[in-house]
């Protein structure tokens, strides 16, 4: 029983995107790691299989039919995002028209939510609801005859039964992420991921899966369901396995939605990471600014912390009610000054047009940041997401065939044709992203201005990807 799992490449290839001569535009990837733990829990099971990283590679169609042809897999499991959905069908179709036997499965955030038109129209056999290491063993196991269990006994998957969408009971949480093995990274070229990006030579490491907060705008905490972490003892360990086994890796990014959930988990981490002298190497995390204080971020400074991101989207405070953000704009500010002072960089997350967005309230978030200073502010447009409170309030029936017609001939550089934008009475998705815009060109310099140093110091880890962000800053009309 052959397995291929693949990551969908970017819509560039798929139409209409293909046939424009200006493309949307791409977002950052790295190793799959969602992918990296589906195989090596097949690979622990002895099931033989392949990942496919059409995103990173910037493979198209016409690579998947040759590995399916080469390889020949019985089972295909294609990973959804919301903003792949279109590539992710497309990829589906193909294997189907190359050979109609192979199982196709989906799963991930969009497939999770998405779960019923996929089934009914969209090549899909199978989805695996929520995280799917075990599910998918279960799965496999009784596809390939390894277990004749029923189908609907196994819990976590929704398939098609003649014209009827036939979802089983959830499958309870994995409470203990130690059991997990390690992504499989060594079934690709990993080296080829550890390139300069947000630090230097980067690998990314996920150490725990959901979120404490339900943001109006975020699918992942209903996704995971509740927050959940490995061991500091379970990440340490796979941190001196990657060091050991990548020499070239300067650094490591957590992937984690918010590192900061539980402060002793994060205190014993870090004094773990700095007994095993793992504190020469750089890192990053995402962190709510009401759950660091002096002496935690200390503390991460001694662990090797270089930079950390904190979400707050908004410096309205009716804004963050809207958004169920449950923030104060007091907590942003002294986070960020006590992040600063410890010599650790700091970049705060804004967004425009969320619920009750209006030039008013944008323009409380554009002197909040003024004032702020923080090394640097990383701002984008309210897009909705299935999963969403943002969903609810303005729902969307079809996301593989919604476009939004103006922006695919000229694509905007922070919003997609294919998501579609919240809009507001007092701003329409146009008028969003003018405001956007100006907002972007204007932080650009501003932080480069403010603090020189460590806007230099990360152009030159990565001069070409700087100079093309702030050339489309300033080719966008």
């Amino acid at each position: 029983m052959k397995i291929l799992l693949i990551a969908p490449p970017d819509n560039k290839f798929v139409p209409p995107f293909d046939s424009l001569p200006t493309k949307p535009t791409p977002i950052f990837s790295g190793f799959p790691l969602g992918l990296g733990y589906l195989a090596a829990s097949l690979i622990t099971n002895k099931y033989q299989v392949k990942i496919l990283d059409c995103l990173s590679y910037g493979f198209g169609l016409d690579q998947i039919a040759t590995e399916v042809k080469s390889y020949r897999p019985d089972i295909v499991g294609i990973t959804t995002m919301t903003h792949y959905i279109k590539s992710a069908v497309a990829t589906a179709k193909l294997v189907k028209g190359l050979n109609p036997k192979i199982k196709i499965i989906g799963g991930g955030p969009h497939a999770h939510f998405d779960f019923t038109n996929l089934l009914q129209n969209y090549n899909f056999d199978y989805i695996v609801l929520g995280e799917g290491e075990l599910t998918i063993i279960e799965l496999v196991d009784q596809l390939s005859g390894k277990n004749k269990q029923p189908l609907k006994t196994i819990k976590g998957i929704a398939y098609k039964k003649q014209k009827n969408i036939i979802k089983t009971p959830p499958r309870p949480l994995i409470q203990n992420l130690d059991i997990l093995p390690y992504p499989a990274r060594d079934v690709v070229d990993f080296d080829y991921y550890i390139v300069d990006q947000l630090l230097p030579k980067a690998i990314e490491i996920v150490g725990s899966r959901g979120c404490s907060h339900r943001c109006a705008f975020c699918s992942s905490a209903h996704f995971w369901q509740m927050w959940r972490a490995r061991s500091p003892e379970n990440i340490v360990a796979e941190m001196k396995y990657l060091s050991q086994k990548y020499p070239r890796a300067k650094s490591f990014l957590f992937y984690d939605d918010n590192f900061t959930v539980n402060r002793k988990r994060v205190e014993q981490l870090c004094r773990l990471i700095i007994k095993a002298g793992l504190n020469r190497y750089q890192w990053n995390c995402q962190a709510r600014a009401d759950q660091v204080d002096a002496d935690l971020l200390k503390l991460m400074k001694q662990a090797g912390v270089s930079k950390i991101n904190y979400g707050l989207e908004s410096a309205s405070t009716k804004i963050i009610r809207n958004i169920d953000k449950k923030l104060k704009v007091a907590d942003i500010k002294k986070a960020v000054g006590l992040t600063k002072k410890f010599g650790i960089e700091a970049l705060v997350y804004m967004m425009v047009g969320n619920p009750g967005e209006s030039p008013a309230t944008i323009k409380t978030s554009v002197e909040f940041i003024k004032k702020l200073k923080p090394t640097s502010s990383l701002w984008s447009v309210a897009q909705i997401l299935p999963g969403t409170k943002l969903h609810q309030l303005q729902p969307i029936k079809d996301y593989v065939n919604y476009l939004y017609q103006p922006e695919i001939n000229h694509p905007y550089l922070y919003t997609w044709s294919f998501i579609p934008v919240f809009e507001n009475k007092n701003l329409n998705r146009e008028q969003t992203k003018q405001l956007h815009l100006k907002i972007s060109r204007y932080f650009a310099f501003y932080h480069l201005i403010t603090d020189p140093f460590s806007k230099l110091k990360h152009i030159l880890v990565s001069p070409a990807k700087s100079l093309s962000y702030l050339l489309s800053l300033l080719n966008r009309p």
